[in-house]
C-alpha cells in the first residue's frame, strides 16, 4: 500500500491548508478499511458520508460505480480529512506548484493470465456463500444483500443466516465453513497469495469473529503454511487458533436457548485448536472437547456431548440433525 500527501488547494479565508491524500489499492482493500486505517472514523457513522465522494471523485476505482467492487492497483484521491491535525499559519502561506504523481506502474501479467476488468474484480472476491437451506443476509457496506442460492463473498463482509438456514462459505484457500441458523459470521481478514508451494516467504491469514450460533470448520491452505496466521474469535473475549484442522463451535450466549452448552465451545474431529481466553489457554485435539462459559471462567475440557458436531459436509451439502440438549428443549417446549 502507498500514498503520498499531496497539496491540492490553500484556504486563505481561514489560513488553513486544506489537504488531500492519495492511495494505491490493492487486492483486499475495501473502502471502509481504508478510510478507517487514514483516520476519516473508526464506525461505520462515521465514514459513511465519505462513500459517494471517494466514488465522484475516482470514477475509474470501481467498477459500475459499486463500493464493494474496487479495482486494486487503483490510485484514490481521497477527500480532504477534517480528523487531520491542522496548524494555522502565521502569514499566508505562499503558493507552491505541487508536481503531479506519477501514475503507478501495472504489474507484469503472469503468463496465460487474465487481465482487464473481468480479472481486477475477481480479486477482490475472497469467497462465495451457498445457502441450502431458507436465506442469509450479508451486511456490506451501506447496503444488506439477502441470499438465497448463492454470493460473491468480500473482505470485511458479516453474514447472518436466518431460522431453519443451512449456508456454507467456502474460502479461496479452500476453507470450508459451515453455518448453522440463526448464525452470524464476521470475516474480518483474508489473504492468500495462491502460493502452492507454501514456502516460508508465504505470509497469508485468515481472521474471523464468531458472534453466535454452530459453525463446522473444515480449514483450507492457509492454516497449512508455517508462517500464516489463522484465527478465529468469538463471544467471551474468547479466541481459537489452529493448524490444519476441522471442528465444531458453538457460540451460545442466551441462555434460554443453550441448554447446558451456555458459553463457547468446541471440539476437534481432526488435528488439534487453542481455546484460550485471558485466563489461560487449553489444547485440544481429536475427539476433544472444550468449553468456557463466562469472560473470567478458566477454559476446561469436559466430555464430548452426544450430538455437537451437528454440522457436516457430505456431497457439497451441510446436513444437521439436533443435538441431545436441543431435541430436550423442543419436547419440553411442545407439552409445557
Amino acid at each position: 500500500m502507498k500514498y503520498t500527501l499531496v497539496l491540492l488547494s490553500l484556504v486563505i479565508s481561514v489560513g488553513y491548508a486544506a489537504e488531500q491524500k492519495q492511495y494505491q489499492t490493492t487486492a483486499g482493500d475495501s473502502l471502509s478499511n481504508i478510510l478507517r486505517s487514514q483516520n476519516y472514523g473508526q464506525t461505520y457513522a462515521d465514514i459513511k458520508p465519505y462513500f459517494a465522494e471517494v466514488i465522484k471523485l475516482n470514477p475509474h476505482a470501481f467498477k459500475d460505480g459499486n463500493p464493494n467492487q474496487m479495482i486494486p492497483g487503483a490510485v484514490l484521491t481521497l477527500p480532504a480529512n477534517p480528523n487531520a491535525i491542522e496548524t494555522a499559519p502565521d502569514s499566508a502561506p505562499e503558493l507552491v506548484a505541487t508536481p503531479e504523481p506519477e501514475p503507478a506502474a501495472e504489474p507484469e501479467p503472469e503468463p496465460g493470465s487474465e487481465t482487464g476488468p473481468a480479472a481486477e474484480t475477481e480479486a477482490s472476491i475472497v469467497g462465495s456463500i451457498e445457502v441450502t437451506r431458507g436465506f442469509s443476509e450479508i451486511i456490506r457496506d451501506s447496503e444488506i444483500v439477502t441470499v438465497t442460492r448463492r454470493e460473491n463473498l468480500f473482505a470485511t463482509d458479516e453474514i447472518f443466516t436466518q431460522q431453519n438456514t443451512r449456508a456454507e462459505i467456502r474460502f479461496a484457500d479452500e476453507t470450508m465453513i459451515g453455518l448453522g441458523p440463526e448464525s452470524r459470521f464476521e470475516i474480518n481478514e483474508f489473504a492468500y497469495s495462491g502460493n502452492q508451494a507454501l514456502d516460508a516467504a508465504s505470509r497469508d491469514s485468515l481472521i474471523a469473529t464468531l458472534h453466535r450460533g454452530r459453525f463446522h470448520i473444515i480449514t483450507g491452505r492457509v492454516a497449512q503454511g508455517e508462517n500464516n496466521r489463522v484465527e478465529f474469535h468469538s463471544a467471551l473475549m474468547t479466541s481459537i487458533s489452529i493448524r490444519g484442522t476441522e471442528f465444531t463451535v458453538r457460540a451460545c450466549i442466551e441462555l434460554a436457548h443453550c441448554g447446558d452448552l451456555f458459553g463457547v465451545s468446541a471440539a476437534v474431529k481432526a488435528g488439534s485448536i487453542s481455546l484460550k481466553n485471558a485466563t489461560t489457554e487449553i489444547t485440544l485435539d481429536k475427539d476433544e472437547f472444550g468449553r468456557v462459559q463466562n469472560a473470567t471462567d478458566v477454559p476446561v475440557k469436559a466430555v464430548l456431548p452426544e450430538g455437537f458436531h451437528d454440522l457436516d459436509f457430505k456431497a457439497g451439502k451441510i446436513e444437521a440433525s439436533s443435538s441431545w440438549w436441543q431435541k430436550a428443549i423442543d419436547w419440553f417446549s411442545a407439552y409445557f
